[in-house]
């Protein structure tokens, strides 16, 4: 009975890390983004610099212990590292159910995105296999050696070329609502009798006899006995239950006159590109010139091509000016925009709202042509 529960363990764990460090690793920006939030929460920012090379390191580990205590190689130090992760990561967890600095842990990327409760218990259950492995960390695995150590490297080199290829193009699989074949209006639709945001409104009165402030809520705040309370203040109303949210909710552009001029790109019937920098000041320059190119061509076509960034306006002039960039740039919010590609610059094809096809802007295709939007949107409606 033993051995079955310590097996057991061992199994469940690796698979959880194998795809926890899996959903992290084709999504390398996204895990970046998300620790960068992580330090900001925390007051860390002078950390940030740490960031790019632990959204390698730390998912990739992660990978590997589960792909370890799964084959039964390297298990002393798997059930080592494993324990160390979920010591860490509990207490981590921990903090943020109490004080929710962030939103949503990131434990398993975009693929499935749970609450903090529910992390930090699913973190305390994977904290007792932890524990359980670790206290059987001695246990020796000699059958079919070489094909077990065949699987773990091998399982380790698709994991290092999936992290490569997600980082320098973009993630293989997109778990986003912004991802190929989205439509983004009918993403942003709420439907009808969906619920709604329940809020408490939380007023505070002065007891006027003992001079103490007093806490009421709707039901009970004393509004018409001014003869015992006198109103001090009252909170932000509080969340007592969360309504329904459509997948994208923050899809805003606005011209320069800060105008929201979203229906454009959501409305239009005909091919359209959208260019997105969050931030050109950390954006790869280097690819600006290929994306001049592919505005050209779509101007020389009368296609849409619009750039969309968070940088302020007289950084944006500079950078057209320097790289001489001839299509317009509207703004957008930084978070929308590093959800709609995780590139920097990144390219994407629409057409009615609907998002065709998504670029990398380091490596767009050689030449553009109508006969190619046109198979684009063939092949995603295959």
């Amino acid at each position: 009975m033993h051995k079955i529960i310590v097996k057991a363990s061992r199994i469940l764990f690796g698979m959880v890390f194998i795809f926890s460090g899996f959903v992290k690793g084709i999504d390398v920006l996204g895990f970046n983004y998300k620790m960068v939030d992580y330090l900001e929460s925390f007051h860390l920012d002078f950390l940030q610099f740490t960031t790019l090379p632990a959204s390698f390191i730390l998912p990739f580990l992660e990978f590997a212990i589960g792909a370890a205590l799964l084959t039964g190689i390297c298990v002393r130090l798997a059930s080592v590292l494993g324990f160390i992760f979920m010591a860490f990561f509990t207490i981590l967890t921990a903090y943020i159910w109490k004080y929710n600095p962030v939103q949503d842990c990131g434990c398993f990327g975009d693929a499935l995105i749970i609450s903090n409760k529910a992390t930090f218990l699913k973190n305390v259950f994977l904290m007792t296999l932890a524990i359980i492995i670790f206290k059987n960390r001695n246990i020796t695995y000699t059958n079919s050696l070489p094909a077990r150590k065949g699987l773990f490297w091998g399982l380790n080199f698709v994991m290092v070329l999936v992290m490569y290829f997600s980082y320098s193009y973009l993630p293989i699989l997109d778990f986003r609502p912004f991802k190929e074949g989205a439509n983004i209006p009918e993403a942003m639709k709420i439907p009808e009798g969906a619920p709604q945001d329940v809020y408490e409104n939380v007023y505070y009165y002065k007891n006027i006899k003992s001079g103490e402030l007093e806490e009421f809520n709707d039901n009970n705040y004393p509004w018409q006995d001014t003869i015992n309370y006198v109103f001090d203040h009252m909170d932000e109303p509080r969340l007592l239950k969360k309504g329904f949210t459509p997948s994208i909710d923050d899809f805003r552009v606005e011209n320069r006159d800060n105008q929201d001029v979203s229906s454009f790109f959501l409305t239009n019937p005909e091919y359209s590109f959208l260019w997105v920098s969050y931030n050109m000041n950390k954006a790869d320059q280097d690819a600006f010139e290929a994306s001049e190119r592919v505005a050209k061509w779509a101007k020389e076509n009368n296609i849409s091509f619009t750039g969309l960034t968070s940088t302020d306006i007289a950084t944006v002039d500079q950078m057209k000016e320097a790289h001489q960039m001839t299509f317009d740039i509207l703004n957008a919010d930084e978070t929308m925009l590093k959800t709609v590609v995780r590139a920097n610059p990144g390219l994407l094809l629409m057409k009615n709202g609907t998002v065709i096809k998504k670029w990398n802007a380091n490596h767009l295709p050689e030449t553009f042509s109508l006969e190619l939007l046109k198979q684009l949107e063939d092949d995603l409606n295959k």
